[in-house]
């Protein structure tokens, strides 16, 4: 999951400001990585009450594509900046006891008990560079 967590990061704000704002393909536009009951993904979401499916699903896959060219070319800086970001947010320790409690009674929905899965994800990430996630998104996620 963390692997998908840099890409996804990248991701958002490009496509909020394609799909949103240049587009303005629907009022509401996100993106992110998901993992539902051990189901992982990169998922962007458009809600359009104009647009038909069939157009938004061509122009999120085009926006994909675009953003396979766009990570290519990203920096080792700009990426080791916003996986430093990322791994920043995994170490912070929970503000009030609500989240922690949050985060325990997740890994025991789950039937998984990591956890440590902050931390352990924080050190996958450190670990991960720049031409693995290329090649993560181009092997799992580019159209």
């Amino acid at each position: 999951f963390a692997a998908l967590e840099l890409p996804a990061q990248l991701l958002e704000p490009v496509a909020y400001a394609t799909l949103r704002t240049r587009e303005q393909l629907g009022y509401i536009v996100s993106a992110g990585a998901s993992d539902v009951d051990g189901a992982v993904g990169l998922y962007v979401v458009v809600q359009s009450a104009t647009t038909p499916p069939h157009e938004v699903r061509a122009r999120i896959d085009a926006l994909l594509e675009a953003f396979g060219a766009q990570l290519g070319a990203t920096s080792r800086a700009t990426f080791e900046s916003e996986r430093a970001s990322l791994v920043a947010a995994k170490r912070e320790a929970a503000r009030r006891l609500g989240q922690q409690a949050a985060r325990y009674w997740a890994e025991v929905a789950r039937a998984e008990y990591a956890f440590a899965r902050a931390a352990e994800e924080a050190d996958a990430l450190e670990r991960a560079t720049l031409d693995d996630v290329r090649a993560l998104f181009d092997e799992r996620v580019r159209p």
